[in-house]
């Protein structure tokens, strides 16, 4: 549970992050942009796989 929880927060964290580097980019190739708040949930989202792989490894 612990794991789950830890690869959460810090989804969340980089994911924030992430959008504060790329910005608002989705949907590609559209010149509608979706608000920040679905963009910071689809980069946190896309985050949680790979997180979770790396910590589940590393610990």
């Amino acid at each position: 549970m612990g794991l789950l929880m830890l690869t959460l927060v810090l989804s969340i964290l980089l994911g924030c992050v992430t959008w504060l580097i790329i910005g608002d980019r989705f949907p590609l190739k559209s010149d509608y942009k979706w608000e920040s708040r679905m963009n910071i949930t689809l980069y946190v989202v896309i985050l949680l796989a790979p997180i979770y792989l790396l910590i589940f490894y590393l610990f």
